[in-house]
């Protein structure tokens, strides 16, 4: 992807690149397929595009959009997990420590065991 990725899971960060990205997973229970020990988990990948202001909306929007698809497009070679579904973008602004634009993208996924 052309975004930088930023761990901000219980990590405070101050990326000084313009547009960034960071991820978070949310597991929403997993089911058993079989009596073969076959589970399936479902969730959802939820990916937070960030740029400061300046950087514009619509330059934020159309990296975030390409990074997206790129995502969306890859495949696991183990076919373990698939992504199923994408959102539309929602955005948003951040006002906490100076203004900052946002926009999300939600996958929802299937991980097979």
């Amino acid at each position: 992807m052309a975004s930088p990725y930023y761990d901000t899971i219980n990590i405070e960060q101050a990326p000084t690149d313009n547009i960034w990205v960071t991820v978070e997973f949310n597991s929403f229970g997993m089911t058993k397929e079989s009596f073969c020990e076959q589970f399936v988990e479902e969730g959802d990948i939820t990916l937070t595009f960030f740029g400061p202001p300046g950087v514009g909306d619509d330059a934020l929007l159309a990296q975030a959009e390409a990074d997206a698809a790129l995502l969306y497009g890859k495949t696991d070679p183990n076919n373990k997990v698939v992504l199923v579904n994408r959102s539309a973008p929602e955005d948003f602004v951040l006002t906490e420590n100076g203004p900052r634009f946002g926009v999300t993208f939600r996958f929802g996924y299937e991980f097979r065991t």
